[in-house]
């Protein structure tokens, strides 16, 4: 051998050596922190993702398997001997295969748009294959969503957190390869709750990846025979306490929020020392098309000038029995003593009827203002501790005669429930009934966790309070924020807060508010630059 190739082939033997040892103490390196890793290795997904690959010597066979990438450059360095690439869908290729090359095999899946292949001498044998761009079908659906939103944030995605429902959902879905970005999935919610707030029927409409062509979706909209596993996707990506239960196709132009006919809240609370008998009728005031501007947090800032909204029903009843109450202890209402579920005595203190029964407030409305839900039922609170008459409920409605809301604290969050989101009649919604089954396992082990909890706590008052010389019944006090006073004052004699037109002045100075002259200069309209994209609840 030459001199000259003798001292090439020994520095790369040495260069061999030197990747050896370079590559043994990364592994090393590696083992210590893939400890801290599951076993399980999860796909990322991104449209935008950018591969960079570099093989120092020595390798004498390589096979490289790229999911989806969109750019993805290669420099494979001697000695190569066989070579077999595998790129699913990417945009961009550039690869450099540096000599010696006896055998080069690549498959590039579509869509490539752009490839550029260096080989250098000797390249003998070169197989390559490129097959035609084809782009993924989507198509529009509405999807069921259920939270137990006491952990998170809220639904709607925030900038100082990512323990909100939104940042988890589309985490699953982009990590599902369901869709590119929330920017360009055109997504509505039906509503928007706040934090600490559940929900058992949250529905969400967006453009979701599909398995069916265009052909095929063009022909029949509703077809679902062969597409994707939405449920069983999302769900095996989702924290255990938020779900996706159903899911159904939709028009194009169907908004979960603006298309929505009926919504249905539920607001869960102990009996206690509460009336549920005037409260139900308190509640009847509401029912109708009203201006709430005094049971709901006022949004002038973000364009809401409109208080006027329709309510369908509401009913306050009972829910479920204290099974700790006997028969006989005086309390004759209810599934097990009568046909009616509301309860015709006084105050429960007084009258013998258990405090630990529990009790729902069922709303149904076309739509909700901000805090409206959580406004009514702390005044409802209000009525049946015996702090107000029912008709406080009828006086507040009449803004003419009271424009200025009266200070008073909302109920919490804890308890409210958006439980249905009704549409039009349309196709069925799907549910895969694997899904469905593991749905109601985790929902069956939060029940006994927390029912166990409950019986706990229920076992050490039933021994605490016969020891009582005087009973004590403060379970919903908790349900009320804000600070007690120590003296009582009437709802209609408390300080206001200001009133609307005051509101729109004050956000139209700030140019935070347009004006707008309406046609029959009836009514007063405003538009806001940072109207929210979906309504609060």
């Amino acid at each position: 051998m030459p001199p000259r190739q003798e001292l090439i082939h020994r520095v790369l033997q040495l260069e061999a050596h030197t990747a050896q040892l370079r590559n043994l103490l990364s592994k090393q390196k590696n083992g210590q922190t893939s400890k801290n890793h599951t076993a399980k290795k999860k796909r990322n997904f991104d449209f935008t993702n950018s591969v960079s690959i570099y093989l120092a010597p020595p390798v004498s066979s390589v096979s490289i398997d790229l999911a989806p990438v969109s750019s993805v450059t290669i420099d494979l360095a001697p000695p190569v001997s066989n070579v077999s690439i595998d790129l699913a869908p990417v945009s961009n290729v550039s690869i450099d295969l540096a000599p010696p090359v006896s055998s080069v095999s690549i498959d590039l899946a579509p869509p490539v748009s752009n490839v550029s292949i260096d080989l250098a001498p000797p390249v003998s044998n070169v197989s390559i294959d490129l097959a035609p761009p084809v782009r993924c079908c989507k198509r529009h659906v509405l999807l069921k969503v259920m939270y137990l939103g006491w952990d998170y944030q809220g639904l709607a995605k925030q900038e100082d957190t990512a323990e909100t429902i939104e940042q988890h959902l589309f985490l699953a879905l982009s990590t599902g390869c369901l869709v590119e970005s929330r920017e360009t999935s055109n997504y509505h919610r039906c509503g928007r709750t706040d934090k600490g707030v559940s929900s058992f029927g949250q529905t969400i409409s967006l453009d979701l990846r599909s398995s069916l062509s265009q052909e095929q979706l063009a022909a029949d909209p509703d077809m679902t025979e062969g597409e994707l596993p939405y449920t069983k996707i999302l769900n095996r990506l989702l924290p255990e306490d938020i779900r996706v239960l159903a899911w159904r196709p939709a028009l194009p132009d169907l908004s979960a929020r603006f298309q929505c006919k009926q919504r249905t809240y539920k607001y869960f609370f102990p009996r206690g020392d509460l009336n549920v008998q005037v409260m139900n009728s308190a509640a009847r005031f509401i029912v109708g098309t009203h201006d709430f501007r005094n049971f709901c947090k006022m949004d002038v800032a973000n364009g809401v000038v409109s208080f006027i909204r329709s309510i369908v029903s509401a009913q306050v009843s009972v829910m479920s029995r204290d099974p700790h109450m006997s028969a006989d202890s005086g309390d004759t209402s209810g599934p097990r003593r009568s046909k009616s579920s509301l309860v015709p005595m006084g105050l429960a203190s007084r009258s013998g009827v258990p405090g630990y029964d529990m009790c729902v407030l069922t709303l149904v409305g076309h739509a909700f203002l901000w805090h409206q839900v959580r406004c009514i039922m702390g005044l409802l609170l209000l009525v049946g501790q015996g702090k107000e008459e029912a008709d406080v409920v009828q006086e507040l409605l009449d803004v003419d005669s009271h424009p200025r809301k009266p200070q008073y604290s909302m109920a919490s969050e804890l308890p409210l429930n958006l439980f249905h989101c009704e549409y039009e009649q349309g196709t069925q919604w799907y549910m895969n009934q694997e899904c469905l089954t593991q749905v109601v396992r985790t929902l069956q082990s939060t029940w006994t966790k927390l029912y166990v909890k409950a019986s706990m706590v229920r076992a050490m008052l039933l021994d605490l309070e016969s020891s009582l010389e005087t009973p004590v019944s403060e379970q919903t006090s908790c349900l009320l924020q804000g600070v007690r006073s120590k003296v009582y004052q009437p709802l209609l004699k408390r300080p206001t807060c200001g009133s609307l037109e005051t509101r729109i002045e004050h956000y139209v100075k700030r140019q935070r508010l347009e004006l707008m002259e309406p046609e029959d200069q009836s009514s007063l309209s405003a538009v806001s630059s940072d109207y929210p994209g979906a309504g609060p609840s």
